[in-house]
């Protein structure tokens, strides 16, 4: 089923500096900083940009923090693998949150069991059903962000220098300097193809909190650099569909619908009643030679869409249940003793 194009959500971002940022260059340079900023060539010169995959990384990293928050466990751990003995009694709550890729791993190569696409789907947490893991492809994309031609920012020298960890001070030979970018502003784009209305909710969500100033971006975060300030320039929801019934409402409002109410096919566990209607004023109509039905909206006209996708997140994720079969303790490495 997911194979099939049924609908897809594109949202423009521009995302402004409000502190200065450096995406570290993981190249190489005999001159210059020592920790240059990421660049590429655009336009005919080099230009620094934000790699879509360091977005991408953030917006997982962030999305599955909201989750947890909401509800535990809701979203899987991929980076721990041991579990101390003083831990038994939680066995079941740590399998719970093992990483999705790790599990299936275990069911394909030591149970034997077959995992194709709608089981993988079905049993996947919600960040891996949205973002993907190792036997599911996310269905998330981002762009590169480029900058915008009307500020295109600065990029200006910085010191730093390592510290003792003993002493607390200034470590000696250990200074460093690294180049950052500042007021400047970059632009992208980010598409989820054959989306369940909630995963839409949950990116709102995401989305807020960059327009809050609540996310930084790249390397030292926590030393005053990264921190940028979101906002949607437009956003684009398209269905290819036959007739403009199956996206429209008697009363002519546009109706948001997610894949699983085009499908009665229960082995993929989409969220029923994964539907909503549109503010008034928004509908879809059909792209001219197309299949495709499309509502656009821009600045500023997008505020009530995304807070009726934020109630289906909020009703998805408040009645969400770990699957069965992917709370094994067997699924756990052996433990160690504690040291």
């Amino acid at each position: 089923m997911l194979k099939k194009m049924i609908n897809d959500c594109t949202v423009q971002l521009r995302l402004d500096t409000v502190d200065p940022i450096l995406i570290k260059s993981g190249l190489a340079t005999l001159s210059g900083p020592n920790m240059a900023f990421v660049l590429t060539y655009r336009g005919g010169r080099p230009e620094p940009y934000i790699p879509g995959s360091s977005l991408k990384g953030v917006i997982r990293s962030h999305a599955e923090r909201i989750a947890r928050t909401l509800r535990s466990p809701s979203a899987c751990e991929p980076f721990w693998n041991e579990v101390i003995r003083d831990e038994i009694e939680r066995k079941a709550d740590r399998a719970a949150t093992l990483w999705c890729g790790k599990k299936f791993e275990v069911r394909k190569f030591t149970w034997k069991e077959q995992i194709d696409g709608p089981k993988a789907y079905n049993d996947s947490c919600p960040a891996c059903r949205l973002f993907g893991s190792t036997y599911f492809g996310g269905r998330l994309a981002v762009s590169d962000a480029y900058l915008v031609d009307g500020r295109r920012g600065a990029k200006l020298p910085r010191d730093g220098v390592g510290i003792d960890r003993f002493t607390g001070g200034a470590s000696k030979s250990a200074k460093f300097d690294l180049e950052v970018v500042t007021d400047a502003s970059f632009a992208c784009t980010i598409n989820i193809r054959n989306f369940e209305v909630w995963q839409l909710g949950w990116l709102a969500y995401v989305i807020q909190d960059l327009k809050d100033s609540m996310i930084s971006l790249g390397s030292a975060t926590t030393r005053g650099l990264g921190r940028v300030r979101g906002e949607v320039e437009a956003v684009r929801v398209g269905y290819v569909v036959a007739t403009a019934d199956e996206v429209q409402s008697a009363n002519g409002h546009g109706r948001l619908r997610g894949v699983g109410t085009f499908v009665n096919d229960p082995s993929y566990g989409f969220f029923r009643g994964d539907e909503v209607q549109l503010p008034q004023g928004q509908s879809f109509s059909r792209e001219p030679g197309t299949l495709r039905h499309e509502c656009r909206m821009s600045r500023g006209e997008d505020d009530a869409f995304w807070r009726a996708c934020a109630q289906k997140w909020d009703d998805y994720i408040a009645g969400y249940t770990v699957p069965a079969k992917m709370t094994h303790t067997q699924y756990l490495p052996e433990l160690r003793e504690k040291r």
